[in-house]
Order: structure tokens, then sequence, then C-alpha cells
């Protein structure tokens, strides 16, 4: 809305849509998911670690907030770098044998062949 004021000068009004949330899902109210989530959340063998661009907390409908709502043994670093003094846990675990760091760069591999190279690894032993 905006409206012409005695200088001639316009003034704008900005008003934001507020969006009720779902209080568990965190998705829209229309749209809230809780419904399909699984009542008790799956344990996982495998310890997953999640790196979140702060960007993405803000949106209703992230994937992390599916994973966190679905699964156990998870852990959650949100930042832009990681660098290893600013999250030295999480450095602290990437330094154990038996991790694996999934994410998309050019220096990456495809994970098929990280499990050939495995096998190859653990066969020669």
């Amino acid at each position: 809305m905006f409206e012409e004021n005695f200088n001639n000068e316009i003034s704008i009004e900005i008003t934001t849509l507020n969006r009720s949330k779902c209080e568990n899902c965190k998705f829209p109210t229309l749209t809230c998911i809780c419904n399909f989530l699984v009542k008790e959340k799956v344990f996982l063998k495998t310890k997953l670690i999640i790196l979140q661009h702060p960007a993405e907390v803000r949106v209703s409908s992230n994937t992390v907030q599916l994973l966190t709502l679905s699964l156990q043994n998870i852990t959650l670093f949100i930042g832009k770098k990681f660098k290893p003094s600013k999250f030295p846990q999480l450095n602290a675990i990437l330094q154990k044998e038996n991790v694996i760091l999934l994410f998309p760069s050019k220096k990456a591999i495809e994970l098929e062949d990280f499990i050939k190279q495995q096998k190859l690894k653990y066969s020669e032993n």
C-alpha cells in the first residue's frame, strides 16, 4: 500500500505476511506434514552429521528439519565455512577413521568410486 503526502512524496507501507507455522514440523499450518511423519524416530546405526547453511534454517520446509523429526543419532552444525578453529567438535569427528564427508565440490569423488577404493584397501590387508 502506498499513499501520497502533502509534499508530493510517496511513502510506502511494507507489510509482511506472517504465516502461522506448525509448532512441531515448522511447516506453514496449511501444509503441515505431522500426519505423515513416523511416530517414533528411526534409530540409525550410523551417526549422521549435518552441515547446514544458515539460510536453510529459515526455510520452513528445509530437509534438515524433516530429518531431525524422523531420525535419531543426528548432530547438526550450522555455518557457512566450517573452519576447524570455529568448529573444533566437528573437526575432531572428521579426524576419526570410518568418517565419510558427503559434500558437493570440485575435489569430490563419486561415492561408488570411494566404496571401490575402500574394498581394495581392506582386501589388501
